[in-house]
């Protein structure tokens, strides 16, 4: 990969709003001073490394040793000496998680714990961005809508092994990734290479009377590989490329105890395979995730407080061809010859989040943290568009209706909507100097589904700086995990 500081030559094929952003913002700044505020990890004893806190695991920042999971956690510095771009990447490096290349689309990159799936996209790893659910609306999972996230923006990423439904409720069954983004940094990075990739991100932090702003954007576009394979609707082997173009924007805004916070991802994708299938010219994937968030802190009494307000919205576009020329001529009314084609369009699924949360220090050896969550989900009809009528298809229609072009005839998702209300409570106690618990309890009503209780109970002893035993319980589907450190 070569780096160009100079030029800024990119084509403007996506997010030209971020492009013109990244621009403006670099010919305004003719000197970036890049400022790291976690070199001083690498300073640290192992002692000394034992006592970095983590946020993600009970709510509350609290040293490595005592957490009541098991946690593995990278900075900033860590992540750049790895030379990985992207969080499915990292996520090899962690125990118990595991990313994987599938073929639903040149994009696609699922993700699991503990092998629970292979090739299929999940929702029951949760991720956060600075307190922000970065799940797409539709399903709830983060996987098909935001597959590769850049590592550059993150300061700190917590993955947290095991149930976490006790302190997040639902997407959370098997895990949390908690990442905190970069703040009060200048940097500028534009590099090009093989496959004529073109990268770049911006990152810049202005004061601008009380209020501060932290702006990051992200663009990364290449032409793909050139295979040569096996047609899927065909015995001939043929041609194809895999390009894509990815973009990334994040801008945070701080007045006194408020932050607002814009998030966007979107990526497009062309030809390669789609679902198992080949077809250059028409196999195209595209989505987008917006994000909005408004928090505000404020004490009362001896608790510590925050109201979050977050709407995200997303679109999922996906177009294959499904069938070999030829299929239906026979089955078809009037009769043809072509394949079958279709476009799913997912529009417009919009949630809306409100969580009020409270750290409650009851004592200096224990505090209690205690909130409700309210989840408002918002799904639209969304019609597949095809030149045969998939519905006479799986219903076993003959003769099958033929269009000539692509309507939308087939209802693929309904209309709907849900609401989650979730409750929680935990207590955190200092039993002895080295010794913690943890007890927690959430309950959550689902819409039209029901409810579930998931308990937590935590323990940790340390004999030295070496050495911590950790007991901890929660609750997945239908079962209860333990696990022992």
């Amino acid at each position: 990969m070569c780096k160009i500081v100079i030029q800024w030559g990119i084509p403007v094929k996506i997010s030209s709003l971020i492009i013109s952003i990244l621009c403006a913002s670099a010919f305004n700044s003719m000197a970036f001073q890049v400022k790291n505020n976690i070199d001083y990890l690498f300073n640290l004893s192992l002692e000394e490394l034992l006592k970095v806190k983590v946020t993600g695991s009970t709510l509350t920042p609290k040293e490595l040793k005592i957490v009541p999971s098991a946690v593995t956690m990278f900075t900033h510095q860590e992540i750049n000496n790895l030379g990985l771009d992207t969080l499915d990447e990292l996520m090899n490096l962690v125990p118990g998680f595991q990313s994987y290349r599938s073929s639903i689309s040149s994009i696609d990159y699922p993700f699991s714990s503990r092998g629970r799936r292979i090739g299929n996209p999940g929702s029951e790893i949760l991720i956060l961005v600075d307190g922000t659910r970065l799940a797409e609306p539709r399903t709830s999972g983060s996987i098909l809508i935001v597959p590769k996230y850049p590592l550059v923006q993150i300061e700190r990423v917590e993955f947290i092994r095991g149930p976490g439904s006790a302190v997040y409720g639902s997407n959370a069954m098997m895990g949390v990734i908690n990442i905190i983004t970069r703040s009060n940094v200048n940097e500028m990075n534009v590099s090009y290479g093989f496959f004529n990739r073109r990268k770049g991100h911006l990152l810049t932090s202005k004061k601008i009377g009380g209020v501060t702003v932290d702006f990051f954007g992200y663009i990364d576009m290449d032409e793909g590989d050139n295979y040569r394979v096996e047609d899927t609707f065909s015995v001939n082997r043929i041609g194809t490329e895999d390009p894509r173009d990815l973009a990334n924007l994040n801008m945070k805004l701080q007045w006194q105890d408020t932050f607002l916070n814009l998030q966007h991802s979107q990526y497009k994708v062309e030809d390669f395979y789609s679902f198992d299938n080949l077809s250059n010219g028409f196999n195209e994937e595209s989505a987008r995730l917006t994000i909005f968030s408004l928090k505000q802190d404020f004490d009362w009494r001896a608790i510590e407080s925050y109201i979050r307000l977050d709407y995200a919205r997303s679109r999922f576009t996906t177009s294959q061809q499904l069938s070999a020329p030829g299929t239906f001529a026979a089955i078809s009314s009037p009769a043809s010859d072509d394949a079958l084609f279709g476009i799913a369009d997912f529009n417009d699924n919009t949630e809306t989040r409100i969580l009020w949360n409270n750290d409650w220090g009851i004592k200096p050896q224990s505090s209690l943290q205690f909130g409700i969550e309210l989840r408002h989900i918002h799904i639209p009809e969304s019609f597949f568009e095809n030149n045969f009528d998939v519905g006479d298809l799986t219903s076993g229609i003959i003769p099958i209706r033929y269009y000539g072009s692509l309507l939308a005839t087939t209802l693929i998702q309904a209309a709907s909507k849900r609401d989650i209300v979730g409750l929680y409570g935990q207590y955190q106690h200092q039993l002895f100097e080295n010794t913690h618990l943890t007890l927690g309890l959430r309950h959550d009503d689902f819409s039209s589904i029901g409810s579930q209780l998931s308990p937590r109970f935590g323990f940790s002893a340390q004999s030295n700086f070496t050495r911590a035993f950790k007991r901890w319980t929660g609750t997945t589907p239908h079962q209860y995990r333990g696990r022992s450190q």
